[in-house]
């Protein structure tokens, strides 16, 4: 009789799995509840409990509201040994002595006198959670007790691998596929909605980035850096209470924001996650401790626009990295004249593109060897009708901040492929032409094949098209990043990593990036003849060059003696206003025929 109610009680258990509907973080938790509800009925004087495994092999209590409060954090603070899962897939029974101590149980007069506990498999054999049955009656629990906890078990992995797979399909479209968290649309949404909404209500935006992920990429693998920043995201998240909402932006970046609170709530919640990561995190068998550098934004403080909120949390997360690893910065107020300035910007520039504002200037590369055209890079420009001409150091970081760089992105890379088509058609052929994408850009898996379509349609040989990324860009890739770039690489057009010398490359990283150029900053060449650093990173820069077989372009040269010495050094290709400066693509075909696309003796 026993057997043949639970079997019926877990038919109708799994139909009400599909019929319910799971919240947030709690999913499986309301579920669970009616299960351990069920077996308590069944079983006079017992309490049930399901728990689930974590990343960390630590155990979460989806229900359990009969247990003990002693015994609920001495079961929360546990974390299962790898011989502990070694034992549990030998016997599943082996969880009662996991989950059952006495000792520990009679310290904290838990009033507790036996219990009966089973490992969970889901279908790979990966070990899920324990489901286990104490009791509170003097003679412990019968035999059939067990026979209860053994019936559950397919109920128990059924609860946890469903809700498991209910919460994938509900968070594909808002929640981050990695970590389980809200994702940067979903975060940029609540700000958006929060300063619409409750205008007059204050909020705290924490930004996060893991110090050095790059480089534990590097060293461990990207199924191991996915690994770290899911353990990552599950300790921000334990740490979260109240109304706190926490999300991944992308990356190794996590954004948590707070009603209503203000610096001291921030800072003190910034140091707890901070403070979180000391714990050391074991990957692959190996203790590793992090870091994490914090900026902290606040409305409306920092602005009444959630672009203006989040560029002054970014800048004080960059001022964090600067002062040292684990910092936590704050964002001063913004002026508001300052605060006007960008909203108007910002703006304005929703429009610039439909209305035809923007304008690609080129600027001539020279080959050192033999003075002729290497190529041009396009360089946008800003011309609005009551602004006058808008600088790019300007215009690019507001572009960043209110989500609009990509938009500029892809113009300027249409703009520049039917350039290069048409003045193929007028019989002016030009070698390569180059054009910056930033960083979000190159995060879409998408900019190859639209890449690649450019140049079908315009024509173009693939080595035609140089993609120019800052160093700092290249440097932080992720694994979507790092696929573009080889995807692009595939097409045959060039990769260039931009502003060498001003990031934080490291040789081994360089070595292994998919490049056919580097382009030297121009802050190194304006003191090349005065100062000595500046002169050894550019001779140890051509030098990287030749050994890597890639092109080595140095910019910003406005002087002959700069020339000369670039030559002796073996650069490959110069630009700068000595050459000639950014010029209308009108003006590009008679700069060619004006100059022939040399360096002349008589130049020297």
């Amino acid at each position: 009789m026993l057997e043949r109610i639970l079997d019926l009680h877990n038919r109708i258990l799994k139909q009400f799995l599909f019929e319910t509907t799971w919240r947030g973080t709690g999913q499986g938790q309301d579920i669970a509840g009616v299960l351990c509800a069920e077996v308590e009925r069944l079983v006079p004087d017992s309490v049930a409990t399901v728990l689930r495994v974590n990343l960390e092999q630590g155990l979460e209590i989806l229900s359990g509201d009969s247990l003990p409060r002693a015994k609920i954090a001495l079961l929360e603070h546990m974390t299962l040994t790898d011989a502990d899962i070694a034992a549990l897939r030998a016997n599943p029974e082996e969880a009662y002595r996991i989950v059952w101590r006495p000792g520990e149980d009679e310290t904290h007069d838990i009033a507790l006198s036996d219990c009966r506990a089973s490992a969970l498999f889901d279908g790979r054999g990966q070990l899920i959670g324990i489901f286990a049955l104490y009791s509170r009656h003097r003679h412990g629990i019968a035999d059939w007790g067990e026979k209860i906890v053994s019936h559950c078990r397919s109920s128990c992995v059924a609860i946890i691998e469903y809700g498991r797979t209910r919460r994938r399909l509900d968070q594909i479209d808002r929640h981050d596929a990695l970590t389980g968290l809200p994702n940067r649309a979903a975060i940029f949404d609540l700000l958006q909605k929060m300063t619409t909404e409750t205008p007059t209500s204050p909020f705290a935006l924490i930004i996060l980035d893991v110090d050095l992920f790059q480089d534990f990429n590097d060293a461990m693998g990207y199924e191991q850096g996915d690994r770290l920043l899911q353990i990552v995201a599950c300790r921000f998240s334990t740490h979260c209470r109240g109304d706190a909402v926490i999300g991944r932006l992308g990356g190794d970046n996590f954004a948590i924001v707070i009603p209503g609170e203000q610096d001291t709530a921030a800072n003190d919640l910034a140091r707890d996650l901070v403070a979180t990561l000391r714990s050391p995190i074991r990957i692959r068998g190996q203790d590793i401790v992090i870091s994490c550098s914090t900026g902290i934004g606040t409305f409306p403080e920092n602005g009444t626009e959630v672009e203006q909120v989040v560029h002054h949390a970014q800048i004080a997360l960059r001022e964090a990295k600067k002062a040292t690893r684990g910092s936590v910065q704050n964002a001063p107020a913004a002026t508001g004249d300052d605060v006007e300035a960008r909203v108007l910007l910002g703006s304005a520039m929703r429009k610039a593109v439909q209305k035809s504002e923007f304008r690609l200037f080129y600027q001539p590369q020279i080959c050192m060897e033999s003075g002729t055209i290497y190529g041009v890079e396009a360089l946008a420009r800003w011309y609005h009708p009551a602004m006058g001409l808008i600088q790019p150091s300007q215009f690019i970081p507001v572009a960043e901040q209110t989500g609009q760089i990509e938009i500029i992105d892809r113009w300027s890379m249409e703009e520049a492929c039917r350039q290069m088509a048409e003045w193929d058609r007028a019989g002016m052929r030009l070698p390569t032409v180059s054009v910056n994408v930033s960083a979000v850009s190159i995060r879409n898996t998408d900019l190859p094949r639209r890449i690649a379509a450019l140049l079908k349609r315009y024509r173009l040989e693939p080595r035609r098209l140089t993609v120019e990324i800052t160093e700092s860009a290249m440097m932080q890739q992720s694994r979507d990043t790092g696929a573009t770039l080889s995807a692009m690489l595939a097409i045959g057009i060039g990769l260039a990593l931009d502003d060498f010398g001003t990031g934080f490359s490291s040789l081994s990283r360089l070595t292994h990036l998919p490049l056919t150029e580097i382009k030297i900053d121009r802050s190194f060449v304006t003191s090349l003849e005065r100062d000595v650093g500046s002169m050894i990173v550019t001779e140890a820069a051509i030098t990287i060059g030749k050994r890597l077989g890639v092109k080595v372009v140095t910019e910003g040269v406005e002087e002959i003696a700069q020339v000369r010495k670039l030559r002796q050094l073996g650069c490959d290709v110069v630009q700068g206003y000595l050459i000639s400066k950014p010029l209308p693509s009108a003006e590009i075909p008679n700069w060619l025929q004006s100059r022939d696309g040399t360096i002349t003796e008589s130049d020297e």
